[in-house]
């Protein structure tokens, strides 16, 4: 049995026959096979923060920022994300990446 908290979301993997299931799980107690682990995603938003980002605008100017950015991982795309990233640090990871990449842009515009 595993048990996952209001704020959660998961999805199954067998780590005796290597299987990943397809079905997301809300929070509850959740009956499966043996050797099964939860790769487990939060439900609610997350927030993200990049402090004392320094750029330059189109004039050469400096800019000093602070940003925060909210981000949920959608339900429905939990078993591609899985594939692709191994689990939520992995997705937490390039999505860090990418928000940082957008303030840089975003601050050059």
């Amino acid at each position: 049995m595993g048990r996952l908290n209001t704020d959660q979301i998961a999805i199954s993997y067998n780590t005796i026959s290597k299987k990943l299931s397809r079905d997301v799980q809300a929070s509850g107690l959740h009956l499966n096979a043996p050797g099964f682990k939860f790769i487990i995603f939060p439900s609610v938003f997350t927030s993200m923060e990049f402090d004392d980002i320094s750029c330059l605008n189109q004039d050469g100017v400096s800019i000093n920022l602070d940003a925060t950015l909210q981000f949920k991982a959608d339900p429905k795309n939990i078993y591609e994300i899985v594939v692709q990233f191994k689990d939520f640090e992995g997705y937490k990871k390039i999505l860090y990446a990418t928000g940082r990449a957008a303030v840089h842009d975003t601050c050059a515009q």
